[in-house]
């Protein structure tokens, strides 16, 4: 029987599976890796770390955060483990080149002197670093917000009234979204009234700079390729206004609301060809024959306060289209109550009573698929339930992916990947759906969200439920597969401690090693245990394969692959369970015999009643004596000497194996090992500092060398455990 696969973007049939995380069926799971800190060095924890991007090749990871009080961006080579600044005092939102080099970020530090006009003193602006320039030499920091066809800075007409990245005003960009794969190119918005094009160009306006070019491209234009009356991306004069006459009051950062550090809303592909964005004024932007076949668009009605995801495919100069992407939808953007006019509901930013999301539309590395999020309703939600819901707080947000066909005259094909289908369910089950980020092949999204009763159009949920959460958690959609995945895990297994942040995907199917990373924050503080500090911190995990695929799939012919031949080397990892044990992964090259054994330096006091069986016997065989234990007699009873370099008790000894397993690996393959400490140390395990040992995980097969590999981890039952009665052992005596 042939089952007709799966695709969210092909015609072969759309699966709609309608899931309800409290009665799911039992699937086979796809797993992450526990998640390692990225914000921390082997001394110190980053005291806060937020807004982190992955160079696509899987090598480097940049974020901002504060360490030993020194704030900024920084860049982790995440093989060697070195963190270097990127830049320091208020850089925020970095994006990363695929190799790593090249950085963008935002801040209102004059980087490049001569190069901002005086006017922009404190506006933020948005620069690159080329790390392959040693600190303090030339073309360390090039300022990409200068005028088209000059290295001249982008004057800010007026200033700007606030300062700092998080302020509406000056030029910013998006993180992880707003630097191509090369490095060169850079995606920005222009907040303030400037000269872009000429004086008193409107705020609201996006850009795109090829630094070697020296060539500043507007991308926000009307169909006849003038600028956008008014601003055509979001936040613009119109959209941030009360009645188009008061400002809504967004003007300070604490009154943001979300995890974006900037107020851009750009996002530019990787190969540089393609810029989406969160547009305004859409009916000047977008082509005539598109306004005349949707009424709204001809509505002079709220004229310039929508905020909808638009693309536009910049690679083919003036004569490129503006789209839509959420035409298909049938989302509702200008719904009324009671008849009246309301505030439009933004697509991808939500207007609410703790200030404006700013997260921008993402692209994969083609720009021919995008993921965003949106608060229209969908078409599924009652209108009798709209208009009951306030636009400005009641609204939750949904996540889509679109694929674009620039052959096709409507703007995309549209798949929800999640959906609200009633306002009146509880508040834990319609939470927001927020922070999306893309693979650079397109076939991974991640989002987080803190809902419990997940509807998926297109999905179906591999990962065990989570019947209650008061915090967000991350989720990765394969859209290939059609499955979709929880990437939070705990160290002991409970729910975590904090919400989940912004995020960024490398790998995929066409990434490197073909394996998925995810980069993400969080607050939670029991991502790995030993975590003390209860703020932003950044994390990565990356993909397990799943042994069977849990979405329907077309049987054809088995394809013959020729496959690589392997590295002979020695992948291997361990995590300490919560009843003790050690989890130990191991990717081993080819068949052979795995071996691990845990050595411990234990205290002599420990290692004596440990032992009490075994020095019993030494002593029943005293006949046998040395020159250094050699008996005298003391008032009629044998003594023993005492030997000069005894130690005394409760020094430490050499490392002891405390235990020691193995397992037979029939090829190049993934080998789980779990590891118990011996009974005589379970005792030690059972304390409240638990048992710290090194495994030397080893890897012998015949014909080659014996690898090796050394790993920590520390065996300890969690409070919980302990507090269960289930220690059945004895206690060590001290």
């Amino acid at each position: 029987m042939r089952r007709a696969r799966a695709s969210l973007f092909t015609g072969l049939g759309l699966v709609v599976v309608l899931v309800a995380l409290t009665c799911l069926i039992p699937r086979a799971r796809a797993e992450f890796t526990h998640a390692s800190l990225l914000s921390g060095t082997a001394q110190m924890q980053f005291e806060e770390a937020n807004a982190p991007a992955l160079s696509a090749d899987g090598r480097y990871a940049v974020f901002q955060g504060r360490l030993a009080g020194a704030s900024g961006v920084y860049r982790r080579d995440l093989q060697s483990g070195a963190i270097a600044q990127v830049a320091g005092a208020d850089a925020a939102a970095p994006s990363v080149s695929a190799d790593g080099r090249y950085v963008a970020f935002t801040t209102t530090a004059d980087l490049d002197p001569g190069a901002e006009p005086a006017v922009d003193g404190g506006c933020p602006q948005v620069y690159v670093r080329d790390m392959d320039v040693p600190p303090g030499e030339p073309g360390e920091y090039t300022l990409a917000t200068e005028l088209n066809e000059t290295s001249e800075g982008i004057a800010y007409e007026g200033g700007c009234g606030t300062s700092g990245p998080g302020s509406i005003d000056g030029a910013q960009a998006a993180a992880g979204v707003a630097l191509s794969a090369d490095g060169r190119h850079v995606v920005f918005t222009v907040l303030s009234e400037s000269n872009l094009e000429g004086p008193g160009t409107a705020p609201g306006e996006v850009a795109v700079r090829d630094l070697d070019a020296h060539t500043t491209t507007l991308v926000t234009i009307t169909s006849e390729g003038r600028p956008v009356a008014g601003g055509g991306a979001f936040p613009s004069t119109e959209s941030l206004a009360d009645g188009n006459t008061e400002p809504v009051g967004l003007t300070t950062p604490q009154f943001r609301y979300g995890d974006q550090a900037a107020a851009s809303t750009a996002a530019i592909s990787a190969d540089a060809s393609t810029v989406a964005w969160l547009g305004t004024n859409v009916q000047a932007q977008v082509p005539p024959i598109e306004a005349e076949r949707e009424p709204r668009l001809r509505a002079p009605l709220m004229f310039g306060r929508e905020a909808e995801p638009l693309w536009r495919r910049v690679a083919n100069g003036q004569s490129a289209v503006t789209r839509r992407l959420l035409a298909g939808a049938g989302l509702d953007f200008f719904y009324s109550r009671a008849n009246e006019p309301t505030n439009p509901v933004l697509a991808g930013s939500l207007v609410g009573n703790q200030g404006s999301v700013f997260i921008a539309p993402v692209l994969s590395g083609d720009g021919r698929t995008a993921a965003m999020i949106a608060s229209a309703p969908p078409p599924s939600v009652e209108p009798s339930l709209t208009e009951r819901v306030n636009p400005l707080s009641g609204l939750n947000t949904d996540a889509y992916a679109v694929r674009v066909d620039e052959g096709a005259e409507s703007a995309a094909a549209v798949t929800p990947l999640t959906e609200i289908t009633s306002y009146a369910l509880p508040n834990n089950a319609i939470e927001d759906v927020k922070d999306v980020a893309i693979s650079p092949d397109g076939t991974r999204v991640a989002f987080d969200t803190a809902r419990t009763q997940l509807r998926l159009p297109a999905l179906s949920l591999i990962s065990p439920p989570s019947a209650f959460t008061q915090t967000a958690e991350t989720y990765e959609a394969n859209l290939e597969l059609g499955t979709l995945q929880r990437v939070t895990s705990t160290y002991d297994g409970s729910e975590p401690g904090g919400d989940a942040g912004l995020l960024s995907l490398s790998g995929g199917q066409g990434g490197a090693g073909g394996a998925t990373t995810v980069a993400f924050a969080s607050r939670a503080t029991n991502l790995f245990f030993g975590d003390g500090v209860p703020a932003w911190e950044v994390y990565a995990a990356s993909e397990i394969p799943s042994q069977a695929a849990a979405a329907p799939e077309e049987i054809g012919p088995a394809p013959n692959p020729q496959l690589p031949s392997p590295t002979w080397t020695l992948s291997a990892t361990a995590t300490a369970e919560p009843d003790g044990s050690a989890l130990v992964v191991a990717l081993t090259p080819g068949a052979g015999r795995l071996a691990v054994r845990a050595g411990a330096q234990l205290p002599r006091v420990a290692a004596k009643t440990a032992h009490r069986r075994l020095r019993a016997k030494r002593a029943r065989i005293s006949s046998i004596a040395t020159a250094a234990s050699t008996p005298t007699v003391v008032h009629g009873k044998p003594k023993r000497r005492e030997h000069a370099g005894k130690k005394s008790v409760g020094t430490a000894i050499a490392p002891r194996t405390v235990a020691d397993v193995g397992a037979t690996a029939r090829g190049a393959q993934e080998v789980r090992v779990r590891v118990r400490v011996g009974a005589a140390y379970r005792a030690l395990v059972a304390g409240y500092e638990g048992l710290y040992a090194v495994l030397r995980i080893t890897f012998a097969a015949p014909g080659h060398k014996t690898l090796l590999e050394e790993v920590p981890v520390t065996f300890r039952l969690t409070q919980h455990e302990r507090a269960s009665g289930r220690v059945t052992h004895k206690r060590v005596k001290r």
